[in-house]
């Protein structure tokens, strides 16, 4: 909407100082101590395509409201083990250590 939100209007209900604080609000942010970290999902490619699976076979149901989640929320979590899931988040967290231990 805006090209430079720093040139806008600001309404007469605004604080005139608003966009000079945001600027100090943004320069005193600090960068995020895991920027820069990279997975790589070449060793889980089968696992990832079927956990896909088991999320489009229940996520539509489960987010409308169309089917009970005390009864199917356990049934996707056990498909979701079983296509693999627990193998992606072990690679992740394996990747994540060695590129943590690599950036000290």
């Amino acid at each position: 909407m805006f090209g430079d939100q720093f040139k806008s209007y600001l309404f007469s209900s605004e604080n005139p100082k608003k966009w000079e604080l945001f600027k100090a609000f943004n320069d005193s942010a600090k960068p995020v101590a895991d920027a820069g970290f990279i997975y790589t999902d070449d060793a889980v490619k089968n696992e990832i395509a079927a956990c896909n699976n088991v999320v489009q076979e229940f996520n539509p149901s489960i987010q409308v409201g169309a089917i009970d989640p005390k009864v199917n929320i356990p049934k996707y979590l056990t498909k979701l083990d079983a296509a693999g899931m627990q193998k992606i988040v072990s690679d992740v967290n394996t990747q994540y250590a060695a590129w943590k231990k690599l950036k000290k």
